[in-house]
């Protein structure tokens, strides 16, 4: 690895090159972050490479389309975790309507099971099986919706149809 790290620091133009046909030019504000990363990248590769291929010859057309890929796949991995942090915030801004996770949590007590009952039958099938889902401690969106052959989209809407009928049974009360 130390080997790989002298050639990172060696071949700066080449992570430069990189990172600029990623858009990450000098005035970025990412692009020390992005340097860095690619200059760890670049160690990584080269040591790959050179332990599976034992060559000697210049490899630079290779480690610069290597590492653009690398970087590539570490920019979308960050997009998406990013999105997935967004719809997550979007889909708790209903403050004022409880998780479903804490309203099921809740169901060891007798009055709780007995409003928990009360909020199932007012459930449609689908939102039925939503609740069963969290009941069972499966509560990702994307992987209810995978389960339920449906979108995140209609999934979050019987969550919080869900949500709004356990008010109603609270004010009820």
């Amino acid at each position: 690895m130390k080997r790989g790290f002298e050639y990172a620091l060696k071949n700066n133009r080449l992570i430069y090159g990189v990172l600029a046909q990623l858009n990450y030019k000098v005035g970025h504000p990412d692009f020390e972050d992005m340097f860095e990363e690619a200059r760890i990248l670049l160690a990584e590769i080269y040591t790959e490479y050179y332990r599976k291929e034992n060559a000697k010859e210049e490899c630079g057309s290779y480690m610069f389309q290597k590492l653009k890929w690398r970087l590539l796949d570490k920019l979308r991995q960050k997009k998406h975790k990013q999105v997935e942090v967004c719809f997550s915030q979007l889909a708790n801004e209903d403050d004022e309507l409880p998780q479903i996770e804490e309203i099921i949590e809740t169901g060891d007590n007798i009055e709780i099971s007995d409003a928990l009952y009360q909020l199932y039958k007012r459930c449609t099938d689908n939102e039925k099986m939503l609740l069963s889902y969290y009941s069972v401690g499966i509560t990702k969106t994307t992987e209810i919706a995978k389960l339920m052959g449906k979108s995140r989209m209609t999934i979050n809407r019987w969550r919080k149809s869900i949500q709004e009928k356990y008010l109603e049974l609270n004010n009820e009360k």
